[in-house]
């Protein structure tokens, strides 16, 4: 028996329903993973200051770039 995992990617940019769904899983490393995907860490240090849903505000910066 074979079992492969298959993984589909998600073509456009994801709704905000969306965002917010993975903001809920990345509470503890949205930090890192915005460095990750090319947040600078300036930006992401205002998010943290100034930011009520820092996970979800990280993803919003990033999908809207």
């Amino acid at each position: 028996m074979n079992s492969q995992k298959f993984i589909a990617f998600k073509e456009g940019k994801p709704g905000d329903l969306e965002l917010n769904e993975l903001a809920g899983k990345i509470v503890a490393k949205w930090n890192n993973l915005g460095l990750q995907l090319g947040i600078c860490q300036d930006v992401l240090n205002e998010i943290e200051t100034n930011g009520k849903d820092r996970p979800y505000e990280m993803l919003l910066r990033w999908r809207d770039t």
